[in-house]
């Protein structure tokens, strides 16, 4: 969402937010795919929000 308003922020936000999904793989506090479906339940709730509000 950050991004989508702030498209310079995405440089950032986007290895940032790769960097905390790959150290709670490494840490052993989630399963590769807990955080893949995370992701892609947050894309969905991102892209559904832009789309219902911005649209």
């Amino acid at each position: 969402m950050a991004s989508a308003y702030y498209p310079a922020l995405a440089v950032w936000l986007i290895p940032v937010a790769g960097l905390i999904a790959a150290s709670r793989v490494v840490l052993g506090l989630h399963y590769p795919t807990d955080v893949l479906a995370g992701a892609l339940i947050g894309a969905l709730i991102a892209h559904g929000s832009l789309w219902l509000f911005v649209v």
